[in-house]
């Protein structure tokens, strides 16, 4: 496929489910000091060819490449000792242990068959540094904010020292800083030699960080490049097959009908004195950077309430608001 020899390849790999083929004879090729862009639309195929390449799924057809010999039976244990770190969209930390027990899963440093802290410390704080944790190692995951959980797992990925990571829409829930950290940390791998294959719908990350990409649409792959010369409509117009002017023809504009909901001086938890209305037709978007409590908004209009963190107490507190705080008409 490439006249450098990949550290991580897929050949040809076919995989259905239920009779649905889903990836139809894909190929891809990971190489060494190379930030490689996985792009398609929502069940384009990416999560399963991210599940073939990482050993959790078998392929139907086709063979998986380890600098370039076939593996037979790749599984997640095999992925793990050939290299290959994976870092998912939906993440798979346990809350009720510490950053540093996170991390060090399944790779605990040992000494005399048992697990030596001292070595997982002092492994957990450099990784910690890389990526710019300075919570305490011991402290609960539970007490994280989700950004500062996805930064855990890409410290956990690190922590194994792979020669191949692959990241899937990594900063889906980190702010800009954050994001920013995880851009030079991916220069720095990249010129450490670890191949990196990267997934994520923002373009601009793409562009910004990626030299190669592949392209699937509808499990086949119809776009293998360099992405030198590639604007943001170019991948969008690879991804759609069609050009972006169509994707988002002319709306209809309707006055919008009566009064739904209106809000007027809110206040609950993290949020302060927020107002607003929605009308019949209308789409009121509610947003903000990570943590400005936008989220909190519906589940305080609803009086959902967050399960309580280790150790600390959920005291009953009576339905509605307390009188004159704030006013909801619907």
């Amino acid at each position: 496929m490439t006249e450098e020899r990949a550290l991580l390849e897929a050949r040809q790999v076919f995989r259905g489910f239920f009779g649905n083929p889903v990836l139809k004879g894909v190929d891809i090729a990971l190489l060494p000091s190379r930030v490689h862009a996985l792009l398609g639309e929502n069940g384009a195929g990416k999560s399963t060819l991210i599940n073939l390449l990482s050993g959790a799924l078998q392929p139907d057809g086709g063979s998986i490449l380890v600098d370039g010999k076939p593996v037979e039976r790749f599984s997640p244990a095999a992925a793990r000792s050939a290299g290959i770190a994976v870092v998912q969209q939906e993440l798979s930390l346990t809350a009720s242990l510490s950053i540093a027990e996170n991390i060090g899963l399944a790779a605990f440093p040992r000494r005399f068959g048992l697990i030596d802290y001292r070595a997982l410390y002092r492994g957990v704080s450099d990784v910690c540094d890389m990526v710019g944790l300075t919570e305490p190692l011991d402290m609960p995951v539970a007490d994280l904010a989700l950004g500062r959980r996805q930064m855990v797992e890409i410290a956990k990925a690190l922590f194994r020292k792979p020669r191949v990571l692959i990241l899937d829409e990594p900063t889906s829930s980190l702010s800009a800083h954050e994001a920013g950290i995880l851009a030079r940390l991916i220069e720095t791998l990249k010129d450490r030699g670890t191949a990196l294959l990267y997934i994520s719908h923002r373009l601009n990350e793409v562009q910004a960080l990626c030299s190669h990409v592949t392209v699937l649409k509808d499990g086949l792959v119809t776009a293998d490049q360099s992405l030198s010369g590639i604007d943001g409509e170019g991948l969008v117009r690879l991804m759609v097959g069609r050009e972006t002017g169509d994707l988002f023809p002319p709306r209809s504009v309707t006055a919008p009908g009566a009064m739904r909901i209106s809000i007027e001086g809110f206040s609950a938890g993290m949020v302060r004195d927020v107002s607003f209305s929605a009308r019949a037709g209308e789409i009121v978007g509610i947003g903000g950077f990570h943590g400005a409590a936008s989220t909190k908004q519906p589940a305080a209009r609803f009086h959902r309430r967050p399960f309580p963190a280790r150790g600390r107490r959920l005291h009953h507190r009576p339905a509605g608001p307390p009188p004159g705080r704030h006013a909801i008409h619907s």
